[in-house]
């Protein structure tokens, strides 16, 4: 999951009230972001398609 919150104190907030009473979640483990140096998340699948393509 990528979250984007105001501060820590919110984010305590969420984990405590929003995902900690959901069944089935047995631990969270969380990590921060100190500078974003590439904010995406699509996968260049076609270049691989294509030079995969190529090779054959």
């Amino acid at each position: 999951m990528k979250l984007v919150i105001r501060d820590i104190d919110h984010f305590q907030s969420f984990l405590a009230e929003t995902l900690g009473p959901v069944l089935g979640i047995k631990s969270l483990r969380s990590s921060f972001v100190l500078r974003t140096v590439v904010d995406r998340t699509d996968l260049p699948l076609i270049d691989v398609l294509v030079r995969s393509a190529s090779d054959i």
